[in-house]
C-alpha cells in the first residue's frame, strides 16, 4: 500500500515529478487502496497539500491501467491546493 487510509480520509505522500501529464497534469489513485468508506483524498508534496473529495476525483476522474493496476486518474485542475511555507515567507 502506497497510502494510507485515516478515519475517511485518504492521504499519500507525492513528489511533484510523479504527477502524470495527461489532462495538462493529474494525479493517479490506486483503486485497490480505496474503499467505500473514504470520503476525502490528501496527496501532500514538497510544494504543498492538494485535497479533493473521493466523490468529486470520481466525477471528474478517468480510468487507466497502468502495469496491470486499475487507476483513477485526476486532473490537477479538480483538487484544491495549498502552497506550504517556506521559512523564507
Amino acid at each position: 500500500m502506497y497510502g494510507k487510509i485515516v478515519g475517511d480520509t485518504y492521504f499519500k505522500h507525492e513528489f511533484e515529478k510523479t504527477k502524470l501529464r495527461m489532462a495538462g497534469g493529474s494525479w493517479s489513485l490506486n483503486m485497490a487502496e480505496l474503499n467505500d468508506d473514504v470520503t476525502d483524498i490528501v496527496f501532500t508534496t514538497q510544494k504543498g497539500i492538494y485535497r479533493i473529495k473521493y466523490k468529486k476525483a470520481k466525477e471528474k476522474g478517468f480510468y487507466r491501467t497502468f502495469q496491470e493496476e486499475v487507476k483513477l486518474v485526476v486532473p490537477e485542475k479538480y483538487w484544491s491546493f495549498t502552497k506550504k511555507e517556506t521559512k523564507n515567507e
